[in-house]
């Protein structure tokens, strides 16, 4: 089979050849939805997708969301993600979206995975991995 890979990012080519763009978010796109088709939860998945980045020694601000309408999962390296929950809802957000009270900045380095009635922030280890406590 061939692929695209290095050091724990290996992808086959036909992942990337299916997508409609080509441009270099479209990458992690696929290197994501790699980890999210068999399973993998969608914090996990960003995280795990960050995680190969690092070791194949990519460079740059890893903060990634996705959602499925219900759940939230982002990750946060390199650049600013802030949270807020106001029933019904919760807002994950690259910066706050008004001077409104609420906001919580999450730090740098972390997943995120939330819904309308819980907001969970875990570290990640050093090698962008989720940090098991």
């Amino acid at each position: 089979m061939a692929g695209v890979g290095g050091a724990g990012v290996t992808l086959p080519a036909t992942a990337l050849l299916g997508l409609e763009a080509r441009v270099d978010s479209a990458l992690v796109w696929a290197l994501a939805l790699h980890r999210l088709r068999p399973g993998l939860a969608p914090a996990g998945a960003l995280a795990d997708t960050a995680e190969a980045l690092h070791a194949a020694g990519v460079n740059g601000r890893f903060n990634f969301l996705l959602t499925d309408g219900h759940v939230i999962a982002a990750t946060t390296a390199g650049d600013t993600l802030w949270h807020r929950r106001s029933a019904p809802a919760v807002v994950v957000a690259s910066e706050p979206g008004d001077d409104e009270p609420g906001w919580t900045e999450v730090l740098d380095d972390s997943a995120v995975a939330a819904t309308a009635r819980c907001v969970r922030v875990t570290g990640l280890t050093s090698d962008g991995r989720i940090a098991i406590p």
